[in-house]
């Protein structure tokens, strides 16, 4: 922790002057980074200057906002979208109504992402679950997927549907059926040595 800061110099100053009336502290801090909190206040002490005031009720459309974006942005990220509101206030504000930041995800979901972890792109599966990439990478460690570590899908029952149904199936009927992708089925069939008869 700083316990002391440089000197004030005129632009600083003058950043603080010109904004200290529609700027939170915490605003403040980013357009003034080598100066604490505690500075901050001490300086606008000396120059007379009042900040806003602290924004304590909400609007409905703050909280529009904030349903509607709680899923794919950052707590910080909305603080452009909310301007006199900082992330934890936000995110707070969120819980209270009843928004959680990344929803909990069901059997459905944990089974899809396990089908297609090895195969799909880690943004194409942030775009289909509506969630944050990080809240993904999280949640598939949590559930033992590892981007390039392999892990097996392929139970007993998928692997014996496949074998006696490689001849007769085309790889999407099959990928249906036992609820993997084409491309695993294809993959799977080359290391089991399965080959279409011409």
């Amino acid at each position: 922790m700083r316990l002391f800061t440089k000197k004030w110099s005129k632009e600083e100053e003058e950043i603080l002057k010109t904004n200290a009336k529609k700027c939170n502290i915490t605003e403040l801090r980013k357009l003034l980074p080598d100066k604490t909190t505690i500075a901050i206040k001490s300086k606008l002490g000396i120059l007379k200057i009042s900040m806003i005031p602290a924004k304590t009720s909400w609007t409905k459309e703050e909280d529009d906002i904030i349903r509607n974006n709680a899923a794919h942005m950052k707590w910080s990220e909305m603080e452009k979208l909310l301007p006199g509101r900082n992330a934890q206030t936000i995110r707070v504000r969120a819980n209270y109504i009843g928004i959680a930041h990344s929803k909990k995800w069901t059997k459905e979901q944990d089974e899809w992402l396990k089908s297609v972890y090895d195969t799909m792109n880690i943004d194409d599966i942030v775009k289909k679950v509506g969630k944050r990439k990080e809240a993904v990478l999280v949640h598939a460690r949590s559930i033992g997927l590892f981007k390039g570590v392999k892990h097996d899908i392929w139970d007993e029952e998928k692997v014996t549907f496949l074998v006696q149904n490689y001849m007769v199936m085309d790889r999407n009927s099959i990928a249906e059926k036992i609820g993997l992708t084409p491309r695993q089925v294809t993959k799977k069939a080359s290391i089991l040595g399965l080959k279409k008869r011409k």
